[in-house]
């Protein structure tokens, strides 16, 4: 009878390891997932974010993002940036696809 128990003792400790495994990676999973969404999210360009570019972006003929320049989101629409510069006397602001910004570095200024 003692034998019996000691198997079933062996057997709920088993099953407990395999279970405190599965929750354990689970939670490993869960953990590395939202710190890669958050630092996803921290790289995007919200409103009124300041930022520049790590490498001058030719965005038409006469219109460039310059890695030297600071850049202020004026609005954030569905595909398009709505920025203006920071550093020169011409505050107009200007449109830039989404598709653009993601080519290069972004270093926000915060």
């Amino acid at each position: 009878m003692q034998k019996d128990d000691r198997k079933t003792k062996i057997k709920i400790t088993h099953q407990f390891g395999q279970s405190a495994f599965i929750g354990g990676t689970l939670w490993t999973i869960g953990f590395f997932a939202r710190h890669l969404i958050h630092h996803q999210k921290r790289r995007q360009l919200g409103l009124n974010d300041i930022f520049t570019v790590s490498k001058t972006i030719k965005i038409s003929a006469e219109r460039e993002l310059r890695s030297d320049v600071n850049y202020l989101v004026c609005d954030v629409d569905q595909a398009t940036y709505t920025l203006m510069v920071l550093d020169q006397a011409d505050y107009k602001p200007f449109l830039v696809t989404k598709k653009t910004i993601k080519r290069t570095v972004i270093r926000k200024d915060w």
